[in-house]
């Protein structure tokens, strides 16, 4: 609220009005519904807040870090404007924020999302929770990839969460844990941490923003 209150808001935008209590009832009635939200606005019509918003509302609570929002976007200037926005409203809490499109080198990137370290000797989670050929992680990245298979993607990214949930107690021996909360990426760049960052995992992911 402090950090809206500075930014001269005394009324949401209609998207955000829209927007914002729909995405916090599903959040909090997921255990009975789960809802994909489609939203079509002109630019500068206050789309990023309207998720920006309610992801930190949701995770506000959390007590162990873990990657729980992925925001995937076109373009490197496009994520860096959004991420800027997520740093901006997490002031004043203990959430992370992390910005993965390949401007810093492959292993600054690695080093800046997993704490500990990070062995490139190890599998990485994808491979083995769910084999070389058979990752929703990565079938949901390919869909993404392809512009106009939006709700394939989102079958693709329930598929994972199905499995996730059947796989929760499943140990993998992965080297460090998330360092953020929150990550803005690029499709590609998110493909090559899938592929080649142990402990880098959407295992608990709640929020997926393409």
């Amino acid at each position: 609220v402090k950090n809206l209150e500075e930014d001269d808001y005394q009324h949401f935008f209609p998207i955000q009005a829209l927007v914002i209590p729909e995405v916090i009832a599903s959040e909090r009635h997921g255990h009975v519904r789960t809802r994909d939200i489609c939203v079509s606005a002109p630019t500068g019509s206050g789309k990023t807040l309207a998720f920006v918003l309610p992801i930190l509302n949701a995770l506000s609570s959390r007590k162990i870090r873990r990657l729980r929002a992925l925001v995937v976007l076109p373009s490197r200037d496009l994520a860096t404007q959004v991420a800027k926005v997520f740093e901006k409203y997490v002031q004043g809490s203990d959430l992370k924020v992390g910005l993965a499109i390949g401007q810093t080198d492959f292993e600054a990137e690695q080093k800046s999302l997993i704490l500990g370290n990070v062995d490139p000797t190890l599998q990485t989670n994808s491979s083995l929770l769910y084999g070389a050929t058979s990752d929703p992680q990565t079938a949901v990245l390919q869909h993404i990839m392809q512009p106009f298979n939006v709700q394939s993607a989102l079958h693709a990214f329930g598929d994972t969460m199905s499995l996730n949930r059947r796989n929760e107690s499943i140990s993998v021996p992965l080297s460090g844990q998330s360092a953020v909360d929150i990550l803005i990426c690029t499709p590609g760049r998110l493909m090559s941490h899938l592929e080649n960052t142990p402990a880098f995992s959407l295992q608990h992911l709640r929020f997926l923003v393409i």
